[in-house]
């Protein structure tokens, strides 16, 4: 570390039920996540054809940010199922990584 004094900011979140990811990252857009840096990450994680999408909604009195996850075609889809699949836990164990 640079020694230089960091701010942020910690969210715990208490899902017994789960939760929707549409709505987890409407909720931090609208909790101060810049939605540059949100749009960037597919790119970022080498997804062709996966974009983000976001947008006010309002239902009755009540306003948010709506965020979408569109995945174009079938190269899109192949990308982000082979980056799931990298993701998970059986796949990093099957890799020989430690």
């Amino acid at each position: 570390m640079s020694g230089a004094p960091t701010t942020g900011r910690i969210a715990f979140l208490d899902a017994p039920s789960g939760i929707a990811g549409d709505m987890l990252l409407g909720a931090l857009v609208d909790a101060g996540l810049d939605l540059r840096v949100l749009e960037a990450l597919p790119h970022a994680l080498g997804l062709q054809g996966v974009e983000i999408q976001a947008r006010r909604v309002t239902r009755g009195v009540l306003a948010a940010t709506k965020v979408d996850v569109r995945v174009d075609d079938q190269a899109g889809l192949a990308s982000l199922a082979r980056s799931l699949h990298r993701s998970t836990p059986s796949a990093a164990a099957g890799s020989g990584a430690a």
